[in-house]
């Protein structure tokens, strides 16, 4: 029995390599779907390039003392988390930006505001639309901050980030399981 099964038995170490030589592999696919920008600069057309938002990746609570775990814990969503923002191109619908991770309990503005100066470079003096927890932005970035009464059309254009969030856990659900 011990034969048969020690094949089957992982250690932690054993599981990170094997994860990390699969990640090495599907890097480049990932990369080519998923995180592109086609560098569309139409300066005679007055709309926004980017759209911006947040999610969060559900963790589990980390083996810390309240203080340090609680940077993690979202009032918001009720539970531990790493957030991830993403800017997604208008025209194509894939990401232009990728923001490092952030603990669940830091607003998205704030986020933002950590990688300002590469938005303003992919803007390239374009604007961006970005929900009501970007409120401020404007002076960070130019944003066109959309909420309920705003018009249709900038509230469809928003739900290509949406789009984006539920196409990026539904093709890997590592993003959106503990």
């Amino acid at each position: 029995l011990e034969i048969i099964v020690a094949p089957f038995i992982r250690t932690r170490n054993h599981v990170l390599v094997l994860v990390k030589n699969i990640a090495r592999v599907f890097a480049p696919i990932l990369t080519a779907g998923m995180v592109r920008f086609f560098n569309e600069v139409d300066p005679d057309v007055p709309q926004p390039a980017l759209v911006v938002d947040c999610t969060v990746c559900q963790i589990r609570k980390p083996a810390l003392n309240f203080d340090d775990a609680k940077r993690y814990f979202s009032g918001k969503h009720h539970l531990y988390c790493l957030k991830k923002e993403v800017c997604v191109n208008i025209r194509s619908g894939t990401a232009a930006l990728v923001a490092k991770s952030f603990p669940g309990s830091v607003p998205d503005i704030t986020i933002l505001r950590s990688h300002a100066g590469e938005v303003k470079a992919v803007l390239q003096g374009r604007s961006m639309l970005a929900d009501l927890g970007y409120r401020g932005a404007e002076h960070d970035v130019p944003t066109i901050i959309v909420c309920d009464q705003d018009q249709a059309e900038n509230r469809a254009k928003r739900v290509l980030v949406e789009c984006f969030f539920g196409r990026l856990k539904r093709l890997w659900s590592v993003f959106s399981t503990t």
